[in-house]
């Protein structure tokens, strides 16, 4: 009977134990789903964030183009300031000194200047309408500029020449070479970087705009952004993994845990944002276009990170189920003890026959059934003769 109640909680006890894990492994199960479920939703507020904010800088660096444009067309109007150029030998450029005006126009055309050039100075310095408000309204733009394929720059905020002036090098710049007609036809605004700012400003992308005028390039309208800035915006939200962003060549540009230079990367991209897409080593990946064949938005997501965020969160739910299971084991075993103890306080535990409580306990039950249903009852009773003898002479153990 002992060994039936032993098997039978056996039984129970591996069931509640099985329970307990088909249930933590269901809700692990449940908060992976969960826990990437979230990770697209951080990943696509900040997608929305940050194609908003380049798609604003963007249309700054139109702006500027379309003022550069429309004031070239119209040429120097009459009245219109003559050009203050201060020469600095030493430097071997010269400066336009003039008042009012939003950036610092430096250059190495000779001088006197021809009456093209100076037109073209003008529509550079007509672009003061949409720099100075950007300035003053986004302290994320780092430089906004136009740099003429005729030897000069005009560029803000102002910035002493002997900070940062017109030179040559400019021509051999990335945005320069990739943006002009050789390599951009079509005269698609760029993008470029990230590399470090010639002014001090630390790592910077540019967004640059090529200038054509009657299908003639003059130069290119240009904005800066500091990576930091591109950095705080990939953080936005909580999501396990990271955000990163990539440019056409699979260059790093910025992510959440800071930025490294010259670093690759090869996710799989995609157009639009869908399901999750699986990498070469097994990671997790989300990606979606900023700006079309430029720019990508992508979250990268280990195995290791997703598996760790799903545990802390079902955490809770293991360990009130592993509670609730320990405590029902205990009182299953605590049960069949109590059951021991209230068995061993009736039975003989030699003869496993009624003691003098079970015997009464039992006699009433039965006399009470008798006299019920007007049964007769009987008692036997065995003795063996001189067995006390027996301990006597061969000790109570030889006795049982």
């Amino acid at each position: 009977m002992r060994a039936a109640s032993r098997h039978q909680t056996l039984i129970v006890t591996s069931l509640l134990i099985g329970l307990c894990l088909g249930l933590c492994i269901a809700s692990f199960y449940r908060d992976l789903s969960q826990r990437k479920a979230e990770v697209e939703q951080t990943f696509k507020s900040r997608y929305e964030l940050i194609h908003q904010f380049v798609a604003l800088q963007r249309d700054r660096v139109q702006v500027m183009n379309n003022l550069f444009v429309g004031r070239y067309r119209v040429g120097v109007e009459p009245g219109s300031d003559g050009l203050d150029l201060i020469p600095h030998p030493d430097l071997g450029i010269w400066e336009l000194k003039r008042q009012g005006i939003a950036g610092s126009l430096t250059g190495a055309a000779p001088l006197p200047l021809s009456s093209q050039l100076e037109r073209e100075i003008h529509a550079a310095l007509a672009m003061d309408a949409q720099i100075t408000p950007a300035l003053e309204l986004a302290q994320e733009v780092t430089w906004l500029y136009y740099q003429s394929r005729h030897q000069f720059v005009y560029i803000a905020p102002q910035i002493s020449p002997r900070q940062f002036h017109f030179s040559p090098d400019m021509y051999t710049s990335g945005y320069w070479r990739e943006g002009g007609p050789g390599e951009n036809p079509r005269g698609r605004m760029i993008l470029k970087g990230p590399y470090k700012d010639l002014a001090g400003k630390g790592w910077i992308v540019t967004f640059a705009q090529p200038v054509y005028v009657k299908n003639e390039f003059l130069g290119m309208v240009a904005l800066d952004l500091s990576v930091y800035t591109l950095e705080q915006l990939t953080r936005v939200g909580v999501a396990a993994g990271e955000t990163m962003l990539i440019s056409e060549h699979q260059r790093l540009i910025a992510r959440e845990s800071g930025f490294e230079p010259e670093l690759t990367l090869h996710p799989p991209l995609t157009e639009s944002l869908k399901t999750w897409d699986k990498g070469e080593h097994g990671d997790l990946w989300l990606s979606r276009w900023v700006i079309e064949d430029e720019l990508w938005l992508v979250h990268r997501l280990t195995r290791a990170q997703l598996w760790r965020a799903a545990a802390r969160e079902s955490m809770g739910v293991w360990f009130v189920v592993v509670l609730v299971t320990i405590l029902a084991i205990v009182s299953l075993r605590l049960h069949r003890s109590l059951a021991e103890v209230t068995r061993l306080t009736r039975i003989d535990p030699l003869t496993q026959a009624f003691n003098r409580r079970g015997f009464f306990e039992a006699a009433e039950t039965s006399m009470a059934l008798a006299k019920r249903k007007g049964l007769s009852m009987a008692v036997l009773m065995l003795d063996i003769d001189h067995f006390k003898k027996i301990n006597d002479n061969y000790g109570h153990a030889q006795g049982d």
